[in-house]
């Protein structure tokens, strides 16, 4: 009997040094199923402005007809490459002589009507109403002349007046009815003449050549064909010299400054290349009630970069590298907006809060900057969702 009792009494600490073993590792597994653990580790962290443009060229000549004379000859065809001075097409001569023609016919034709505003026919319908007005300065002062002396009446001089503010009303009339006939007149002269000497220096030289070097992108017309002014005749793209042109928000021009380097991202092609801020506008454009200001971002050269291609300009914001940092979702706030993380305590078992302090973030990851180390551990809520972005502002801090 004695011997069964040691027994019992060395099997019941066993016991309970187990279901201890038990119960602390219940609880442990309970904790982990809870929470995932991360830590800190070093990253770098880099924010940027975004705006979307499309590509154009520095360098383009527009070709349009400015007189409607068609096309004699073409000396390139698409895709040909140029050089400044290069011819690209001649006019029709046989044409111009026809629009020559009229143009002179035009002028001769504003000449005499300038001439019969202002000549004699004027002088003459001024004279005539300055010689009514006279008369009736001479009718009225007769009439005033004899209402003092007693042998007229008032009505008779208000009468008079009446008929000498009615005459100096029609001179008036006369007189600027004139002078707008005159400088219409002229108005119409001074454009019969610049059409004439436009198509006199055309004259001279029939043959269009190349302002700039490039690339003949397109030509919309065909030889000998009818042309309306303004139509557009042939287009010269250097597409060695491109360039995004893009929006920059009144609220992000700080960021936007000339020579500032630039990540641009050609979408259809997939490929990102250099840029580098040439210029930006001084004056905004309003859309929508929101103020833009058009900027221009150099990149460089590329064979299969198309002019109109859309593309994504990433200016630098801010950046930290080799950051301490942790993912957003590790971050809590209390309700004072202070973070803090999970821990496990000093028993390595209970969850607790540590206070830490941040710096920028770039949406995924949050550098810390104070509060934990390198390699330190935090916990996760497995359910989590990533938090406390909106406690950031929008540069990141």
């Amino acid at each position: 009997m004695k011997k069964k009792r040691r027994k019992w009494f060395i099997l019941i600490p066993c016991l309970v040094l187990v279901a201890g073993a038990v119960v602390f590792l219940s609880l442990r597994d309970n904790t982990g199923a809870q929470y995932k653990e991360d830590t800190v580790k070093s990253r770098d962290i880099v924010t940027y402005y975004s705006f979307a443009g499309n590509i154009s060229s520095n360098e383009v000549q527009n070709l349009v007809s400015k007189n409607g004379i068609s096309i004699k000859q073409f000396y390139v065809k698409e895709g040909d490459t140029v050089a400044a001075g290069d011819k690209l097409y001649d006019l029709d001569a046989s044409s111009m002589d026809a629009n020559i023609t009229q143009a002179e016919a035009g002028l001769e034709v504003a000449k005499i009507n300038l001439s019969s505003v202002e000549g004699p026919q004027r002088d003459q319908q001024l004279s005539q109403a300055n010689l009514a007005v006279k008369s009736a300065q001479t009718n009225y002062d007769a009439a005033k002349k004899a209402e003092d002396a007693g042998m007229g009446t008032s009505e008779a001089t208000k009468l008079a007046l009446d008929q000498l503010n009615n005459a100096k009303t029609v001179y008036g009339a006369a007189v600027k009815s004139s002078d707008n006939a005159i400088a219409l007149a002229n108005q119409q002269l001074v454009q019969a003449q610049a059409t004439y000497d436009a198509l006199i220096r055309q004259q001279q030289d029939l043959t269009v050549k190349a302002e700039v070097a490039g690339q003949v992108s397109k030509i919309y017309v065909s030889e000998g064909q009818s042309l309306a002014l303004g139509m557009p005749i042939l287009d010269v793209v250097n597409f060695n010299s491109l360039m995004v042109q893009i929006r920059v928000d009144e609220y992000d021009l700080a960021a936007v400054a000339e020579g500032k380097q630039a990540d641009v991202t050609i979408n259809a092609l997939g490929k990102s290349i250099d840029g580098t801020i040439k210029s930006i506008a001084y004056t905004a454009l309003t859309v929508g009630g929101v103020s833009f200001f058009p900027a221009d971002v150099t990149i460089e050269a590329d064979s299969t970069i198309r002019v109109g291609m859309s593309a994504e300009v990433r200016i630098l914001n801010q950046q930290a590298l080799g950051a301490p940092s942790l993912p957003m979702n590790a971050i809590r706030f209390d309700a004072d907006n202070k973070p803090y993380v999970q821990v496990y305590g000093p028993d390595g078992k209970k969850v607790e809060q540590k206070y830490i302090e941040v710096g920028m973030n770039d949406g995924n990851f949050v550098e810390i900057t104070g509060g934990l180390s390198l390699g330190d551990t935090v916990l996760i809520p497995r359910n989590s969702m990533r938090i406390g972005l909106m406690s950031f502002d929008r540069d990141g801090n």
